[in-house]
């Protein structure tokens, strides 16, 4: 790359969500990257796997989690750590003062998450979807009680 100097023995290595999505002159020019390696979403089993390690929240059951794993099929690790993020927000302006992340939560969140990534694809900006401010909006319109 530009502005580099020659290195022995150093590997750079790149993430990206949507490799589309960035610009050919940085991933696809000669001498950039050797190897473009694609890594699919997370199948059911790594799903349920992430979501218990996660401890999103320790009273569900083995048949809630693995509804959860069900319902988030696609999902790369990140869209479940955004599911977690929008039911945590949930719960922590929930009217009733039981801050605990519920299933219910969860559930709603897994929805808007989804949502959230269809709507990246249908208008082909990456910058259209999940937006954590409008999704503590939309979990109860009100200001964290802490």
């Amino acid at each position: 790359m530009d502005g580099v100097g020659e290195r022995e023995g150093v590997i750079v290595v790149a993430t990206a969500n949507d490799v589309s999505a960035l610009d050919p002159a940085l991933s696809q020019r000669p001498g950039r990257f050797d190897r473009v390696v694609s890594v699919g979403p997370p199948d059911m089993a790594m799903r349920l796997d992430y979501l218990k390690r996660l401890k999103v929240a320790p009273e569900l059951s083995e048949t809630e989690l693995a509804l959860l794993a069900e319902a988030s099929d696609g999902f790369s690790f990140a869209h479940l750590a955004a599911m977690h993020f929008v039911a945590a927000q949930a719960a922590f302006v929930r009217p009733e003062g039981d801050d605990r992340v519920q299933y219910v939560d969860l559930e709603s969140a897994t929805r808007q998450v989804r949502n959230d990534m269809e709507q990246v694809k249908r208008a082909g900006d990456l910058n259209a979807g999940f937006r954590t401010d409008a999704g503590f909006a939309r979990a109860g319109g009100q200001s964290p009680r802490r």
